[in-house]
């Protein structure tokens, strides 16, 4: 365990590394929000010899959340989390959609897809990761909180992390159903009423015992969105 921020120190730890820059190499990317910035990306990215497949990235992208820290119906957004936001994608051409959502060109939804995929694309573009996968996790209202983005240079991550989300997404709505039913019965016993449900009924592996799958269908990203000219 290396303390300490992990912009700051990923270089040198990467250094320390670099004889074993041939063995297969797996990064969590576990954020909060925007704390990790574009330079540690790229310095993961580019820490295996050029003849060997690239360290897996898995990143987690708050796009759900961004909006809300960047006060987006205000009439003046939040600056230093925008510039946080730039310093993680390493481009100010998101601020071409935040442009587009404040003048109703693009929903709230739509914005938040588009810097989930602005991440994907420069994964993919700058870096040349050859696949490039997207997991969304929503609330109990069925809003995207944050995406799971995997980014990966050999086809068997590629297979090995699609399974792993369609698994994910087949488990989806159960997981759902129980949360909506676990809240609503703590209302009922904190009022002194017993619940009715045993949660026990509503595991995580119901979907699965019961036969039902959903394929997670991996889009490829598309260009950055760019304002009407």
């Amino acid at each position: 365990m290396v303390p300490g921020d992990c912009n700051a120190t990923i270089a040198a730890t990467l250094a320390e590394l670099v004889d074993l820059n041939w063995a297969p190499t797996f990064a969590f990317l576990d954020q909060q929000s925007t704390e990790v910035q574009w330079p540690t990306i790229e310095c993961l990215a580019r820490h295996k010899r050029p003849d060997k497949p690239k360290t897996e990235l898995w990143l987690l992208c708050a796009s759900g959340l961004l909006p809300r820290g960047l006060k987006l119906r205000n009439q003046e957004i939040d600056t230093a989390v925008a510039e946080r936001m730039t310093r993680m994608f390493g481009t100010d051409i998101w601020l071409e959609a935040l442009t587009a959502v404040r003048r109703d060109l693009l929903s709230g939804a739509q914005f938040r897809s588009e810097l989930t995929n602005l991440m994907r694309w420069r994964l993919e573009h700058e870096f040349g990761y050859q696949a490039t996968l997207d997991f969304q996790v929503i609330n109990t209202a069925g809003s995207g909180i944050f995406d799971m983005i995997f980014a990966t240079d050999h086809w068997a991550g590629e297979k090995i992390m699609n399974d792993l989300y369609s698994k994910a997404t087949s488990r989806t709505p159960v997981l759902r159903q129980r949360a909506l039913l676990q809240r609503r019965q703590t209302k009922l016993e904190e009022g002194g009423i017993q619940g009715l449900f045993d949660m026990a009924d509503f595991g995580p592996t119901a979907p699965a015992a019961a036969g039902f799958e959903v394929k997670h269908q991996p889009v490829p990203p598309h260009p950055p969105y760019r304002l009407p000219r």
